[in-house]
């Protein structure tokens, strides 16, 4: 490249200093000026340091808008792009309906789908559930443009935004988020990831800028508008969050429940705790079991164990949960009645393994919504697993005191199946896919309803957030959605579920709550 500068300039030169006798117009004989030489020589520089910067520093990408990171493709993508390959059939179905939709007579919007899309061997918190929540909002996003979320106009695009494994590049990725609010007429996010610090930052940020967010599996104490997430309980320190909302229940509401049903029956607990400092999903559930279970704690009389991982394969972390394991004393003659179990599902299989050791005793682990997240347990544990479930298929078919759920699910399944072809119905047990349809109905719903079929701004599908209740309720996969003042779910079903470990579940208490507590 610099050769090929070099040259071009050379023979500029060489021209103007002797002229070639048989130019029609032979140039002046004088020396360039001062000015002409200045200005050639920058170029020439610009030249070579673009050069050089493209080769040697510009950061590799793996597609338009994405860059690679550490391993991972980190960016915004029309689904061009795939950040996982087993995303590639989704992605591509994604991209047709963009094309389509981009083509329509009266414009469209554009709506992200905002998480940890990749995973790395150092980071995986979402367990493999990720492709299926892309799926979730893609079939969204097909139902939502033929009419399922009160009308199909303006159509809807739909972006993925990954973040990383640890979404440690939100800000990155949330800037280019903010630029395409006028470049690409963005309106809304969806997703948001799950319970961690970086969530929260994310959604400051969004907000700053009038932009509208339904999380769908967010489900710690406080991730909402009430902004109440990284300050502790009473500390009056909360700072709203105007638009943020979720279609997840709380965890504060899920232990309720869970306390509700088994206080009368248990009298001695003891806690098991990832210590993360960024997971905000474990924080919530250790501080509400302090709360909700105390006396069952005392009683117990032991410390909390507690364990910090950021994935299953981790060094040492099989030697920590044997040494949980053996503390608890479940093989004991005095073991604990329940274990309250304060961490993710992605590690609670490989504790399970410890609990085989011990079949003197039946185990009850007590933990949130995550546990959706087993399919079984490894080998035979003597244990069972209760827990709240965001959404469960077989229940919501079953239910027949709601007729209108149980035939918006089938029209689900029936929708899904026709407009994306690789749909499972087996992959629904983890509700992910679930949720995130349901997330991306609510921000759809919000951007037809907003201007009545013309196109909406940012802070109109913001506000229109709020109204979506009584009349204007949305109707989602996993049942009936209506926002609170807070952007929490108001009047939710709450079932508490038991999980064998055979991979059977039966249905233990259902419950439906009012408007969620705030911590």
């Amino acid at each position: 490249m610099v050769r090929t500068v070099r040259r071009a300039l050379r023979s500029v030169f060489l021209r103007l200093r002797e002229p070639d006798p048989d130019d029609p117009i032979p140039l002046p004989r004088y020396g360039p000026r001062p000015w002409f030489v200045t200005v050639a020589a920058m170029t020439a520089l610009a030249v070579v340091a673009a050069g050089v910067w493209y080769v040697f520093f510009r950061p590799p990408t793996c597609g338009h808008g994405v860059d690679r990171i550490g391993g991972e493709c980190i960016g915004v993508t029309d689904g061009a792009v795939h950040f996982d390959p087993s995303m590639k059939k989704v992605d591509e179905a994604i991209r047709k309906e963009n094309k389509r939709v981009t083509g329509l007579k009266g414009g469209y919007v554009t709506v992200a789908f905002l998480g940890a899309l990749s995973t790395t061997k150092e980071h995986d918190l979402t367990g493999g559930r990720v492709t299926r929540e892309i799926e979730g909002a893609h079939i969204a996003q097909m139902r939502a443009n033929r009419g399922a979320a009160d009308g199909d106009k303006p159509g809807i695009k739909l972006v993925l935004a990954n973040e990383g494994a640890d979404q440690s590049h939100w800000k990155k990725v949330v800037g280019r988020l903010e630029r395409m609010r006028d470049a690409e007429h963005l309106v809304a996010v969806v997703g948001m990831g799950i319970s961690t610090r970086q969530t929260i930052e994310s959604a400051r940020e969004l907000s700053a800028k009038k932009i509208g967010m339904v999380g769908d599996v967010v489900t710690g104490d406080g991730f909402d508008s009430a902004g109440a997430a990284l300050g502790p309980p009473g500390t009056g320190g909360a700072t709203r969050i105007d638009g943020l909302t979720r279609v997840a229940v709380p965890v504060r509401r899920q232990v309720e429940v869970l306390a509700g049903y088994l206080k009368p029956r248990i009298k001695s607990a003891v806690m098991v705790v990832d210590r993360k400092s960024d997971d905000l999903y474990s924080k919530s559930l250790e501080r509400d079991f302090h709360d909700l279970f105390k006396d069952a704690i005392k009683t117990g009389g032991r410390l909390p164990e507690s364990f910090s991982a950021d994935s299953p394969a981790q060094p040492g972390l099989p030697n920590v949960f044997a040494a949980v394991a053996s503390n608890l004393n479940l093989c004991g003659g005095d073991p604990p009645d329940v274990v309250l179990y304060a961490g993710r599902t992605i590690f609670l299989p490989r504790l399970l393994q410890d609990f085989e050791k011990c079949e003197k005793h039946p185990i009850t682990v007590v933990t949130g919504s995550d546990a959706e997240g087993i399919a079984d347990f490894p080998g035979d544990a003597p244990a069972t697993v209760v827990y709240t479930p965001l959404t469960d298929p077989d229940l919501v078919a079953g239910d027949s005191s709601d007729p209108q759920q149980q035939k918006a699910f089938a029209t689900f399944l029936t929708e899904a199946e026709r407009y994306y072809e690789p749909f499972d119905r087996s992959q629904l047990r983890d509700a992910w896919e679930m949720m995130a349809h349901d997330a991306f109905l609510t921000a759809a719903q919000a951007v037809h309803l907003a201007r009545g079929g013309e196109i909406p701004s940012s802070a109109d599908v913001l506000n229109f957030l709020y109204n979506l209740h009584e009349t204007n309720y949305v109707q989602g996969a996993a049942g009936r959605i209506e926002m609170d003042p807070d952007g929490d779910p108001h009047h939710p079903t709450i079932n508490v579920v038991e999980l064998r470990h055979d991979g059977t579940r039966k249905l233990l208490y259902p419950a439906r709550g009012k408007a969620s507590s705030r911590s």
